[in-house]
């Protein structure tokens, strides 16, 4: 195994323009703060076991996005420089995938690209890099015979538009610089092969070549700036995608180039390559830059307004990647890039670290009010279809999440009159469902408690299957959806007091009914924890899931039993990097989550450590314990410990889940929402945002 090496974070020096040439540096004003730089430097990017382990993702606020790695070598399908939703913001295609980059000086070439096919590494442009930079855009600097050469990729805002700019920032002479655009044009999901159907005709006008291989999808325009386009087509066969060559039967793929464009280039002079779905050239590079720095200003803007440390600026950076607009103007939030959806249990986990944490509660309003629009039965969507957006509901409790985010909501605003006009209603029916009975086996018990004894889909927030059956079977009651059916509760008496409801009284009945039977039926004196589930039979296996009936605002447990689990949990569970869902003292633990489908997602519910359940975790510890410089210290240590996780696989932000076992790589997808969310949260709390 390669131990895996920290780069350095050094920011590397950027030299003036030339004499009459633009700087081609970001803006920056007063007003703003800096991110702190994410850097690689030449040693880091020529540790190749490593370097290919270091992925970074930019969005654009509709659901496309750029993302690769630090080499520029696509280790997965859903690697691309244009990954277009074209059903914002779902049905995502891989438009295009990579850029192939050769300097031509007097008698020498230069291939700086890095490419892994079928056994073997070629070119291996990595030996020239000099560096790479996340910010402000993800940037390559390339050092070759006397020349050094910038890279940097700029997805603009609202579009399905990307950019690509080459600075010569140094060199001795003129050269020329060759660029092979490799166009894939399918779905994210899948992987192309030469095949006929793919039509190859090329469109040529001025400074514009454009591709449309399939009725399907979108043309594929390329704007340029190039002397030459050199329309000499090539099928590029068997790039192989490393991260799923062990997990993938077909990983293996072919992309076309429909030519190259040659470009001159003299010291201090750039050179532009504009991929987009619209066939009208965009705005000149100066005007497309201050679009894209003016988006990012503002992110830093309310990092400042928080008095915002490095690591808080970091994350607040990177929340933004997760909220998207539909074409109406309404909004959702992206589960998780590279290849997560829209999702609905997700986006109200995240939401109060997303929007609130970030101080846009405008945005919470919009994404309460498109999920209301979409309650069905009681029942909000655990997600949205990739291929047509179409709301799915196989969730017992994602609408119980609602609540949660409408009471931290309140509390974070006091604004009751929204929730009364545009919520109230929604959430009184959710609760009607529960109790009498909804989708999915979904009902109130006599016992005030909620089940889903009899149902077979997973149907909590443990929902993989594998061959089509559950990872984790939970029917029955889970202890975590009656903790938020407790809170569900509590909140429904609160609000009922605010706005004189009928059946406040009743609320409160059965919210103290629930909490007394809950304690009853879920406790486990021999153990000193809860049950995970209760149906025919109690299910004692030590899981994270009872952090919820001590992490919520409404405490199920009472202070002796919450210490209890606090400390099984944090015995056991507990990690550096997030709180495990199974103990390593289990026989069905699984430590490691690399490998196959399958088992990557046993291992996810059998043993990985999740960063989001951190939040309860935490939450419920000072609430148990009291906000002393003891307990918040110690959150303060495990927060802070984060900084340096973000420039170590998935850069700028947190990932879903990492490996239980030490030294925890990170596993699945490499930015999940409710990771960055709840660590966002868990800093504004508790006022530590100056990390």
């Amino acid at each position: 195994m390669v131990t895996p090496r920290r780069p350095l974070r050094l920011p590397l020096a950027r030299p003036a323009a030339a004499p009459g040439s633009p700087d081609p540096s970001p803006t920056a004003t007063a007003d703003t703060v800096e991110l702190a730089p994410l850097v690689a430097d030449a040693d880091a990017c020529r540790d190749l076991p490593w370097a290919l382990q270091q992925e970074w993702v930019v969005t654009n606020g509709i659901g496309d996005y750029a993302a690769s790695t630090i080499l520029g070598v696509n280790t997965r399908r859903h690697h691309g420089l244009l990954v277009a939703a074209t059903r914002p913001p779902g049905a995502r295609a891989v438009l295009l995938a990579k850029v192939e980059e050769t300097l031509v000086a007097p008698g020498t070439r230069y291939d700086l690209s890095t490419n892994q096919y079928a056994g073997v590494m070629h070119p291996e442009g990595y030996r020239y890099q000099e560096g790479f930079r996340l910010d402000p855009w993800p940037t390559f600097i390339y050092r070759v015979g006397g020349f050094l050469l910038e890279k940097t990729i700029c997805l603009l805002p609202g579009e399905h538009t990307v950019a690509i700019r080459y600075w010569l920032r140094e060199g001795p002479g003129a050269v020329e610089l060759i660029l092979r655009p490799l166009v894939a044009c399918r779905d994210f999901r899948w992987v192309s092969q030469e095949n006929p159907t793919f039509r190859t005709r090329v469109e040529q006008g001025p400074g514009t070549v454009i591709l449309h291989p399939y009725e399907s999808l979108p043309p594929l325009a390329f704007h340029h700036g190039a002397e030459l386009f050199e329309p000499s087509a090539y099928w590029y066969k068997h790039f192989a995608y490393l991260e799923e060559a062990a997990t993938e039967t077909v990983h293996q793929e072919d992309l076309y180039s429909p030519g190259q464009l040659v470009y001159l280039l003299r010291p201090g002079e750039t050179a532009e390559l504009v991929a987009s779905t619209s066939r009208t050239p965009p705005s000149h590079w100066v005007q497309r830059e201050a679009r894209v720095t003016e988006a990012r200003l503002t992110v830093l803007r309310r990092a400042r307004a928080r008095r915002a440390g490095p690591l808080t600026s970091r994350l607040i950076a990177a929340a933004e990647q997760f909220l998207v607009r539909e074409p109406d103007g309404s909004r959702q939030v992206m589960a998780s890039y590279p290849w997560g959806t829209a999702a609905g249990r997700v986006a109200l986990v995240a939401l109060p670290g997303l929007t609130l944490a970030t101080g846009q509660p405008e945005v919470a309003r919009d994404l309460f009010q498109t999920l209301a629009s979409h309650c069905r039965d009681g029942l909000l969507p655990v997600r949205f279809a990739e291929t047509d957006g179409a709301p799915e509901y196989d969730s017992v409790d994602t609408s119980l999440w609602l609540f949660w985010a409408v009471d931290r909501y309140l509390r974070a605003t006091g604004d009751a009159r929204f929730v009364g006009r545009r919520l109230l209603d929604v959430l009184m029916d959710i609760v009607d469902y529960y109790v009498q009975g909804t989708q999915f086996h979904i009902i109130m018990d006599q016992d005030g408690l909620i089940t889903t004894e009899g149902e077979e889909l997973p149907l909590t927030w443990m929902d993989a299957q594998v061959d089509g059956h559950p990872v984790t079977r939970r029917a029955g009651k889970a202890i975590e959806v009656n903790a938020l059916w407790y809170n569900a509760l509590m909140t429904m008496a609160d609000l009922g007091d605010r706005f004189h409801l009928r059946l406040r009284r009743q609320y409160a009945r059965l919210a103290r009914l629930v909490r007394a039977n809950c304690v009853q039926l879920f406790w486990n004196a021999d153990h000193r924890s809860c049950y995970d589930v209760v149906g025919r039979q109690p299910d004692q296996t030590l899981r994270p899931n009872q952090l919820f009936a001590v992490g919520l605002p409404y405490p199920l447990l009472p202070r002796a039993p919450a210490r209890a689990v606090l400390e099984l949990v944090g015995r056991e569970l507990l990690t550096p990097v997030g709180v495990r869902t199974l103990s390593p003292s289990d026989p069905a633990y699984r430590g490691q989550g690399a490998g196959a489908p399958a088992p990557r997602d046993v291992a996810a519910y059998q043993g990985g450590a999740w960063p989001w359940l951190l939040g309860a975790y935490w939450s419920g510890y000072v609430a148990t314990y009291g906000t002393t410089a003891t307990t918040v210290g110690a959150l303060r240590q495990t927060l802070g410990a984060f900084g340096q996780r973000l420039s170590d696989g998935a850069w700028g932000t947190v990932p879903e889940w990492f490996d239980g076992a030490p030294p925890h790589p990170r596993a699945g997808a490499m930015a999940h929402a409710w990771s960055v969310a709840e660590l966002l949260r868990l800093l504004q709390e508790h006022s530590l945002t100056d990390l």
